[in-house]
């Protein structure tokens, strides 16, 4: 922090270190001579001195100086006005929302029973009537909340859940910090990207000379289903750490234990 300090010369000083008035030496008689003497020599060397009242004026010029579209200082020639790069990215207007703008449960991933199955689907927008209103209304207590809902499967059909169903299922697949967690069932396929060193590319040879084989686990990929019945593919260099025996028993059962990845 910088102070500006005016000293008797009128040529203010910069200064990064100033030390307060002790109170003590502030009340004193000579402290609020030269206070007084200051002031004095600030009215002679500013002939008008700043005044703290407001403006004088008639009616009309008041008008004039608060009206919005009274004359303005700035030239709106000169002054362009852009348009985002991005609009669907810019804050909307506060009237422009709707019902499921901030809506907590639009977008979550919940299992749900379908039948005699439980499946893992995605809440995707709410339920409406015939005039397109929103069906039923928001209650703090999920018991009162009347809300339908659409969930969307990974199959691509989509079912009605009401909210209170739904906060049911949620409440109970999370732990009190609300976390969820994917619990493994078993390696159901597995690809090979781009990256992947071809199956003549098993072996290298080290700066020494040996030939020795390729210890690589890039560019491989296992689908993995979980116990909710989702899917997703994971990198095989961290599969290979988190269930090392499940791995090897998927490529010896595929055949593909001798390829450069799962080589072990």
């Amino acid at each position: 922090m910088c102070y500006w300090v005016l000293p008797k010369s009128w040529v203010p000083l910069a200064r990064s270190t100033v030390q307060a008035i002790p109170q003590e030496h502030s009340v004193t008689a000579d402290f609020q001579e030269e206070l007084k003497v200051l002031d004095e020599a600030l009215v002679e060397k500013f002939v008008d001195p700043v005044s703290y009242e407001s403006p004088k004026g008639n009616e009309e010029d008041k008008e004039c100086a608060y009206d919005i579209n009274g004359p303005s200082e700035v030239d709106m020639l000169e002054t362009p006005s852009y348009e985002p790069l991005e609009p669907e990215s810019s804050m909307p207007e506060g009237d422009d929302w709707e019902p499921e703008t901030y809506d907590q449960y639009i977008s979550g991933q919940v299992i749900l029973p379908i039948h005699d199955a439980q499946l893992l689907g995605m809440v995707t927008a709410r339920k409406r009537d015939l005039h397109g209103n929103p069906i039923g209304v928001s209650n703090k207590n999920p018991i009162l909340d009347t809300r339908v809902y659409e969930v969307t499967f990974p199959d691509g059909h989509t079912a009605e859940f009401s909210a209170n169903t739904i906060a049911e299922c949620l409440y109970s697949q999370v732990d009190p910090e609300g976390k969820s967690y994917a619990i493994f069932k078993q390696i159901v396929d597995w690809r090979r990207t781009n990256d992947a060193h071809e199956d003549h590319e098993r072996f290298q040879v080290s700066h020494n000379g040996n030939i020795h084989r390729r210890r690589t686990t890039k560019g491989y990929q296992l689908c993995i289903e979980w116990a909710d019945g989702s899917t997703s593919w994971e990198a095989l260099k961290d599969l290979k750490e988190m269930y090392p025996i499940q791995v090897a028993d998927f490529a010896v059962a595929r055949k593909i234990d001798d390829l450069p990845g799962f080589r072990w």
